[in-house]
C-alpha cells in the first residue's frame, strides 16, 4: 500500500489541494444499457475531494524566567508559512542575571482544514459494430449542487513530536 501522506504538503490559507478522483464504474452498478458484453452505454459515478482553508495550530508558552514582548501565550493558529516574528525577553528585567535561562516551548500541534466532497458523473460509450468502433468517455461533469463541506481538525500523529523547547 502506498503512503499518500509521505509526499503530501498540506495547503495553508488560500491554497487548495485536490485528491485523485474516485470512480465506480456504471457497468458494476448497472447504470446504463449493455448491448453485448463489450458494447454499451454506462454512467459512472465519482467523487472528488478538495482541501482548503488549512491552518496549523500550536500552543506557545514562555519558559521559566521568560515573557513574550509582542505575542500572547496560548493557542496560536497560522494560515501562512511566512515567519512568525516575536520577542522573548526576561520576565523581570530589574532582577535578571546572566545565568538565568530564557526560552519558549511549542506544544499540542494540530492541523485544521475544510474538505469539500463533490459528486461527479461521466458517460462511457463503448460501441463496436464491426466496421466502426467508438470508445469514448464524455465528462466528467461536477455536480456542484450536491457537494458537501466539513471542517476537520487533526492532532499530531503517533510517533511524532508533541512538544519542543527552544532555550536561548
Amino acid at each position: 500500500s502506498k503512503d499518500a501522506s509521505a509526499n503530501f504538503r498540506p495547503p495553508l490559507g488560500r491554497e487548495q489541494a485536490q485528491f485523485d478522483d474516485f470512480w465506480v464504474r456504471g457497468k458494476t452498478l448497472g447504470l446504463g444499457y449493455g448491448i453485448t458484453s463489450s458494447n454499451g452505454v454506462w454512467l459512472d459515478i465519482g467523487i472528488v475531494a478538495t482541501m482548503r482553508k488549512g491552518k496549523v495550530g500550536f500552543k506557545i508558552t514562555p519558559k521559566n524566567n521568560s515573557a513574550f514582548g509582542n505575542l500572547r501565550p496560548g493557542l496560536l493558529w497560522r494560515d501562512s508559512n511566512k515567519p512568525l516574528r516575536f520577542v522573548v525577553r526576561h520576565k523581570n528585567i530589574e532582577r535578571s542575571r546572566i545565568s538565568d535561562k530564557i526560552g519558549f516551548s511549542i506544544s499540542q500541534p494540530r492541523y485544521a482544514f475544510k474538505a469539500q466532497f463533490t459528486p461527479q458523473a461521466r458517460l462511457n460509450l463503448n460501441l463496436d459494430i464491426g466496421i466502426y468502433a467508438l470508445n469514448e468517455t464524455i465528462g466528467p461533469f461536477a455536480l456542484d449542487f450536491l457537494s458537501i463541506e466539513n471542517d476537520f481538525v487533526f492532532d499530531r500523529h503517533n510517533g511524532t513530536v508533541n512538544s519542543y523547547d527552544f532555550p536561548m
